[in-house]
């Protein structure tokens, strides 16, 4: 498994700077948004499969029950956890898809331009 979650972990956890800081104030006009760009392109595909509520038991593949990305607010209340959790080698499970660059580059653009829902 290819190991590109770093990129995103530190965008995701505000090791990067946000608009108005490397990113010109005007790249934020069209901004990623959660429900449009990043839950149907990188939470469905790479994260529920796991960590969905339709999950249970053997099916999540070891992810806790507590860990469900069905919502904008679920995901946000459970970045910080989740983001220790890729740092530290125990996400993504072994043999799971890891990001493409353009995602990777969606997650940084959705953090930097603040979260929008």
């Amino acid at each position: 498994m290819k190991r590109c979650f770093w990129p995103l972990v530190l965008a995701l956890t505000g090791a990067l700077g946000g608009c108005g800081g490397t990113e010109p104030l005007d790249s934020c006009g069209a901004a990623p948004e959660y429900q449009r760009d990043i839950y149907p392109t990188i939470v469905v595909p790479k994260c529920q499969s796991c960590h969905g509520s339709s999950r249970a038991g053997p099916s999540r593949n070891g992810a806790p029950e507590n860990y469900v990305f069905d919502s904008f607010e679920m995901v946000k209340d459970q970045l910080g956890e989740v983001s220790n959790a890729m740092t530290s080698g125990l996400m993504p499970p072994a043999g799971n898809e890891g990001l493409t660059e353009a995602e990777i580059q969606l997650a940084v653009r959705w953090r930097a331009c603040g979260f929008k829902p």
